[in-house]
């Protein structure tokens, strides 16, 4: 299975398919955006816009770097937003051959007066993997359990780390503790270390920080965020979207533990062993559900993994449509916040 494809170096891509398999890809395009009037370079086209529907002159301006869009755009310009990858999907599409996809769940605990200390400050005392074949816990001293998921992630080369609200607290308090402690993570593949993109968003539905974690060759899925705080079917039937809600909620006979998190100081070592476990456990299953949903997904469209479980849940329809505007010559001229005004918003 086509796992992540991304941009490299301008407009080659980097490609890595389920497994490991590596390799970079000449684009069949360069990277482009629509312009009405003609700019240096330039080739015309008779294009529909989306408003009207009716053929028109417009201006394809070819680019050598995905990063000449964002230069080179302005007001004119139509179609500079859209990723280069996701245009190469929309016109071309990447073929898998299966849908092989190996993935682990993680959890961590750290006791604290609170149920979400400062990020770094509380210690990290239980560590737990659940997958397919593999349930661990990690306890005692903090540097052990950091050095002893490193070698279960380099054992079991998962191609996709599942964890629940994960990427807002857990890899960004595994990172800051293992930096605290000296101690290295190469938990991507070519034993590349986590990054973590930090940013506002100011609009939709969820406003507010937002945190991307990123590896080479393996996907960070954070089940919360990508799937089941919009996941519609759950509205009206939890009283939350945190983990053991919705756990219990999707498999009512998973006897998932749930404890009193402001007191897990309290609890026995064995006690935090078991709870540790069912939150990997609950995350594994819940991963196994929205993934295969997924998987199904990307096939449909033709698209790698990364553009289904790193982008929200909007884009599905932006393929699905993409798709179809580029069989009918349609450029989208962002008209549509104009045509509905009124209707749809103020």
């Amino acid at each position: 299975m086509i796992l992540i494809v991304r941009v490299t170096g301008g407009r080659y891509l980097e490609c890595w398919n389920a497994g490991g398999e590596y390799k970079v890809v000449e684009p069949p395009i360069y990277p482009h955006f629509w312009s009405y009037y003609r700019r240096e370079g330039s080739i015309p086209m008779q294009k529909r816009l989306l408003s009207t529907m009716e053929y028109t002159t417009l201006y394809r301006v070819d680019v050598e770097n995905t990063m000449d869009v964002r230069r080179l755009r302005d007001m004119e310009s139509l179609e500079a937003h859209i990723p280069f990858v996701q245009n190469l999907i929309m016109l071309y599409g990447f073929t898998h051959k299966d849908d092989e996809l190996k993935h682990a769940a993680w959890d961590m605990e750290n006791i604290t007066s609170g149920q979400f200390p400062p990020i770094g400050k509380a210690p990290i005392t239980e560590l737990a993997w659940y997958s397919e074949s593999r349930e661990e816990v990690l306890q005692g001293d903090e540097t052990s359990i950091l050095e002893g998921f490193v070698d279960i992630c380099v054992s079991e080369d998962v191609d996709v780390y599942d964890t629940y609200n994960g990427e807002y607290y857990d890899w960004r308090v595994l990172v800051a503790r293992a930096e605290l402690l000296g101690v290295k993570l190469p938990i991507g593949r070519r034993e590349s270390r986590p990054w973590i993109r930090a940013y506002e968003k100011r609009y939709g539905r969820f406003p507010g920080m937002e945190y991307d974690v990123r590896f080479a060759g393996r996907l960070s899925y954070d089940i919360y965020k990508r799937d089941t705080k919009w996941d519609t079917a759950l509205t009206g039937k939890v009283n939350n979207r945190q983990l053991k809600t919705v756990a219990n909620f999707m498999f009512p006979d998973g006897d998932f533990i749930k404890v009193d998190r402001a007191r897990l100081g309290k609890y026995s070592a064995k006690e935090r062993w078991d709870y540790c476990l069912s939150d990997a456990r609950a995350t594994y299953m819940l991963a196994e559900h929205y993934l295969g949903i997924h998987k199904l997904l990307a096939h449909k469209l033709n698209a790698p993994m990364n553009m289904m479980i790193e982008r929200s849940p909007s884009h599905v329809g932006n393929y699905v449509y993409g798709k179809e505007f580029k069989k009918l010559d349609v450029v989208s001229d962002g008209a549509n916040h104009e045509r509905f005004k009124g209707i749809l918003w103020e």
